[in-house]
């Protein structure tokens, strides 16, 4: 018989040896500790709690836990041999894929009593390093411990914190990651914290096996610079560039995207927006998309990857604000992009496909797919919010069509392909019919209003070429009362502030080529001459001409 108060070799009290030998009933030590007056919180001579023995017990409940808590147990004890808590042990034991339902709940008990989520072992380490350091990771505990405000940007003993490690994992996918910097939050996460070894987030995850352009994206999008180097002067770039050749799966992955991570890992990125409509739209930047449009940017030009810009801007999609997201889409559509432009999907084999199909295509097709076997999900739901603008965008198109059939212009603004498409498709959830209505009336309306006191009538507007909006645009007046009646029109409007906005930029081009020319050795001509001209010069070709 032991007595109460007697210390085993290992100082063991009654409770901790009870405890050791516990078997799943807990009678017996809710018996003790109604009856010892022993402490609850005595350690033995390995610096143990009977708390902390508890959870090293395999056949640990939380029935257990529960009844020492109740009892006065010091939730936040760290043992004197590694310094962890219970939770930093249960952490460990999660990670080890075991009885994962019994642990969990146990966890739940402990950080529902007060455990520090960001209390520190010997090694400097919380209990979410040790959850995210192993090769599997489950993201419901992850989660568990951010909702107790477990802090990312603690550091261990190494540097890492738990941000460096869970990037680094190749088992981790690129969704689950930026999932996890989005539930961080951008004022929360320290995206350019170093190591011992020097090495950022973005560095490990560059060299991970799941990082992709959406991640680098991510990164970038916090404010994550890509010109850090580690100790042995290896920036993201080169880190990406090496680990894909070393990649065993790497004909796997797709050549667009591993072509644009190396473009978005390799320049200054706000030149690249400023510079690139392809950029500007992947990154869903409306200020640098609508700027680079307004000054006729390339709407319909296809990058190496034979990508348009409106590619970037709905088909791949990226975690963000979906705002930003559908009011880029719609600017794209406003100035002229093409749902009719012929697109070849991208194969993960990266062989080429022979399968050609439109954009508007490729986006009623997967939308209605994923609709139907995943309703209700976020990927979903935003393939329908997409699906709903480029059909709205197409009935607008084919009203115009029919109108100018109607006097006598020939000209297609949705191919024949596209229009069987969208009878063929139940588009109910889109409202198309209910758009393609009104915007016969918006039109027939459109003809019959004239902009204020001109001679010009909106349809007018809507239809100019481009010389003839830049024309437009030097009557003040009109403008002024377009600005103020526009809102009449609303679903032309758009696409009217277009020919307007490019008309302007367009004319201001052209008069600073004519003061630059005017300047010169040249002939002097009237200024009328000089923009007939230059109405045959491209943007491009006035921008290259101011220098």
């Amino acid at each position: 018989m032991i007595r109460t108060d007697a210390m085993a070799c290992l100082g063991d009290t009654r409770l901790h040896t009870l405890i050791r030998s516990f078997e799943g009933v807990e009678y017996f030590v809710k018996n003790l500790l109604k009856n010892s007056a022993s402490d609850i919180n005595v350690r033995n001579s390995e610096g143990e709690t009977p708390l902390l023995l508890a959870i090293q017990n395999d056949k640990c409940s939380p029935g257990l836990i529960d009844l020492l808590l109740d009892h006065g147990a010091d939730v936040r004890a760290a043992s004197s041999r590694d310094g962890n808590t219970a939770l930093h042990r249960v952490a460990i034991l999660l990670s080890c894929m075991k009885k994962i339902q019994r642990w969990w709940t146990i966890m739940v008990i402990l950080l529902r009593r007060g455990s520090d989520a960001n209390a520190r072992n010997l090694q400097g380490c919380i209990p979410l390093h040790l959850v995210v350091e192993p090769k599997h990771i489950l993201r419901q505990i992850v989660n568990l411990l951010l909702k107790y405000n477990s802090d990312v940007n603690a550091r261990n003993s190494k540097g890492n914190t738990p941000l460096h490690l869970y990037m680094r994992s190749d088992t981790v996918s690129s969704f689950n990651k930026r999932k996890f910097l989005d539930k961080v939050g951008a004022d929360n996460v320290l995206v350019n914290v170093i190591n011992d070894k020097g090495e950022t987030p973005l560095q490990l995850a560059a060299r991970s096996k799941s990082c992709d352009v959406a991640l680098i994206k991510k990164f970038l999008v916090l404010g994550a610079d890509v010109s850090l180097t580690d100790a042995t002067g290896e920036n993201a770039y080169q880190a990406y560039c090496r680990a894909n050749a070393h990649n065993k799966n790497k004909k796997y992955r797709r050549q667009d995207d591993i072509l644009l991570s190396q473009k978005l890992l390799q320049g200054n990125l706000q030149q690249l927006i400023n510079s690139s409509l392809h950029v500007a739209c992947l990154f869903h930047n409306v200020d640098a998309v609508h700027r680079l449009l307004r000054l006729d940017a390339g709407v319909n030009t296809v990058d190496p990857f034979n990508n348009a810009p409106l590619y970037y801007a709905a088909a791949m999609k990226f975690d963000g604000n979906l705002e930003n997201q559908y009011s880029t889409i719609r600017l794209m559509l406003d100035y002229g992009a093409d749902i009719n432009q012929s697109h070849a999907p991208p194969r993960s084999d990266n062989n080429v496909s022979h399968i050609k199909t439109t954009f508007l295509e490729e986006m009623i097709v997967w939308g209605s797919l994923i609709w139907h076997t995943r309703p209700n999900e976020d990927a979903s739901n935003l393939y329908l919010d997409t699906c709903n603008i480029l059909v709205q965008h197409a009935a607008k198109l084919l009203a115009l069509q029919e109108i100018q059939a109607e006097r006598g212009v020939d000209v297609q603004l949705l191919n024949k392909f596209n229009h069987l498409l969208i009878k063929t498709y139940d588009l109910s959830k889109t409202g198309y019919k209910e758009r393609l209505s009104r915007c016969f009336d918006e039109l027939r309306a459109m003809s019959q209003t004239k902009i204020g006191e001109s001679r010009l009538f909106f349809y007018d507007l809507l239809v100019a070429s481009a010389n003839n909006a830049v024309t437009y645009s030097k009557n003040k007046n009109m403008i002024e009362a377009f600005q103020v009646e526009k809102t009449a029109f609303p679903l032309y409007q758009g696409m009217m502030e277009a020919k307007i906005e490019k008309g302007i930029e367009r004319r201001k081009l052209i008069e600073r080529v004519t003061v630059l020319l005017m300047m010169t050795e040249l002939p002097v001509l009237s200024d009328d001459c000089y923009e007939n001209i230059l109405s045959y010069c491209s943007n491009e070709d006035l921008i290259r001409f101011i220098g």
